[in-house]
């Protein structure tokens, strides 16, 4: 009896144990997988984005207290770490409170974000993302310009054995062209002055009419002589001019 009861104690014995290992390779297993689930659900680090600040204006009514930034960001731009930065920036200028109205704080805040400072130059809304807050109690609205964001890792091409630089060129050329013409344009056929007698809403249709038909022929020249200063042709401008505005290339 006592043999029989020594090999069921022995069997007992050689059970626990045996669970015993099950259960620490299933809690190793399982810290294994709840790493691995842990890896899964982590979010990637965002690197935050160089930027320099390139104009800030700021604005103290009793109408409105308002900031508004312009700053030219560098690095690996993505459409994560934009929105982070204009996240901070926004914490920052929200964070102000040294306004002479409304209790310091700002009302409006408006913050634009560009990828070159000659982007930002152009005085043309060349932004690649932007953030507006209008009125003390109003949401945030972020705008941005996602098919940019993608052109920014493409590589240059060469189009009809012109480089990217080039047709760059072309392009800054084609604008220049364009603000030449209208103001010759203005200068040939000046709109009325509301202001001084005579003036009326049928001659200053006119004007603007024929303002409008001197621009199309001042352009049709000065395109021609630009296709062939550069050796190319109508539709090659045209080209140009819609890709330099599908690309967001900096305006003059």
């Amino acid at each position: 009896m006592k043999k029989y009861i020594m090999y069921y104690v022995i069997l007992i014995l050689v059970l626990i144990l045996m669970g015993c290992k099950n259960s620490q390779q299933q809690n190793t297993l399982g810290n294994q997988e709840e790493q691995k689930s842990s890896t899964k659900t982590k979010p990637p680090e965002v690197p935050m984005l160089t930027y320099e600040v390139v104009d800030k204006d700021r604005y103290d009514a009793p109408i409105k207290t308002q900031i508004e930034l312009h700053a030219v960001v560098s690095g690996k731009i993505t459409e994560s770490n934009l929105n982070q930065l204009l996240q901070k920036l926004y914490y920052e200028a929200n964070s102000t409170r040294d306004f002479k109205y409304h209790g310091g704080k700002p009302t409006h805040v408006f913050i634009y974000l560009y990828t070159s400072k000659d982007h930002f130059r152009s005085g043309m809304g060349q932004w690649i993302v932007m953030l507006s807050k209008i009125g003390e109690d109003s949401n945030v609205d972020i705008r941005v310009r996602k098919e940019l964001i993608t052109q920014l890792n493409e590589k240059p091409e060469i189009k009809d054995s012109l480089t990217e630089i080039k047709r760059k060129e072309i392009f800054r050329a084609i604008v220049l062209a364009e603000d030449r013409a209208d103001a010759d344009a203005q200068r040939m056929y000046p709109l009325p002055d509301p202001g001084k007698p005579g003036c009326s809403q049928a001659k200053a249709s006119e004007e603007l009419k024929k303002q409008s038909q001197e621009y199309n022929n001042l352009m049709k020249k000065y395109e021609s002589e630009l296709a062939k200063q550069y050796k190319i042709s109508q539709e090659q401008l045209n080209d140009i001019s819609i890709e330099g505005l599908t690309k967001n290339w900096p305006m003059p």
